[in-house]
């Protein structure tokens, strides 16, 4: 018999030196239903080694990649951002294994290491059920610049 695996929102693993800025997916794995939208909120647990500088969306208008409705609600630079989208075009359609929601840049300011947290607001199915994910943290591990 197989297993199912369980719902998942990760946060990548990032790693810089302090002045850099680098790319971070928040990604959603082993889904089976199809999604319609999502709010989900991604935040730095530790403001002094770390902050968000924006957040990337796929390109909207390509059914294929991207989602057609999407709003950052927070203003960037930030400890914290909350995003959502609508998938009008289909591209959560489940069941998948893996899909990129978004891509946040992150700027490093001091050496040490802290936590990428998301947390899901609302995630729901094309039926409008809402769906809860196991959510898991990325770590930052900011190095000192040579």
């Amino acid at each position: 018999m197989l297993t199912q695996l369980p719902m998942v929102l990760r946060v990548q693993d990032g790693r810089g030196a302090t002045g850099d800025a680098i790319l971070i997916e928040l990604s959603l794995h082993n889904a089976t239903k199809s999604i319609a939208g999502f709010q989900v909120t991604v935040s730095v647990q530790n403001r002094d080694i770390a902050r968000i500088a924006a957040v990337q969306f796929a390109d909207y208008g390509d059914p294929k990649t991207g989602f057609e409705l999407t709003e950052v609600m927070d203003e960037l630079p930030a400890q914290y951002v909350t995003i959502a989208a609508v998938d009008l075009g289909g591209v959560l359609q489940g069941p998948f294994s893996r899909r990129v929601l978004a891509t946040v840049t992150v700027e490093l300011l001091s050496r040490g290491e802290t936590q990428l947290v998301a947390s899901v607001l609302r995630l729901d199915d094309t039926s409008g059920e809402p769906m809860a994910p196991e959510e898991i943290s990325g770590t930052l591990t900011v190095l000192q610049a040579n």
